[in-house]
């Protein structure tokens, strides 16, 4: 499997981000790439601290269907980061997977958020329930975490547990390195 990194500055504008990635989603696919993955947040970002509010669109909304037509007109597995409506004033940090076919393979919303060192994402940011995210593309299984999540190891056991043959060497319940 041929795994392609799309690696975009989002901006605040998330039309102008969305033709970046498909632009980017087309010439991944030409390359041989078989699933293209895009930052956190590759909707659009604002201002630190900016309200989010009125970027953030539910999952059936006209940024995630762009993402997934794009999928399916290149046949191209694609999984990126975008903002859904939340609680009063709050959104949720969502990653969204979509199949080459263009179908939503499924959602995740940021558990942990970054409440750290003078950074309140929690302020802007709603934290999901729990549910995670584990989909299949062909004989691999892949686990979603987005950003400060890294620092959680129990979401990877989660996921490897979830997913438990290790992409690196397929063994039965090997973790990843």
């Amino acid at each position: 499997m041929r795994i392609a990194v799309g690696q975009l500055g989002a901006g605040a504008d998330k039309r102008e981000n969305l033709e970046r990635m498909v632009r980017f989603a087309a010439q991944a696919a030409r390359a041989g790439a078989d699933l293209v993955v895009f930052p956190k947040a590759a909707m659009a970002v604002g201002e630190p601290g900016a309200d989010l509010t009125p970027v953030a669109e539910p999952i059936d909304g006209p940024f995630a269907a762009g993402l997934g037509e794009a999928a399916a007109r290149y046949g191209i597995a694609l999984v990126a980061g975008m903002f859904e409506p939340g609680g009063p004033e709050r959104v949720y940090n969502t990653v969204v997977a979509f199949g080459p076919d263009g179908a939503l393979l499924g959602s995740y919303r940021k558990i942990h958020l970054y409440d750290a060192f003078g950074g309140r994402e929690s302020d802007r940011i709603q934290p999901g329930d729990g549910t995670t995210l584990v989909f299949q593309l062909g004989d691999l299984k892949f686990g979603v975490m987005t950003c400060y999540e890294l620092r959680f190891p129990e979401i990877a056991r989660h996921l490897s547990s979830a997913a438990p043959r290790c992409c690196c060497c397929r063994r039965p319940g090997s973790a990843v390195p």
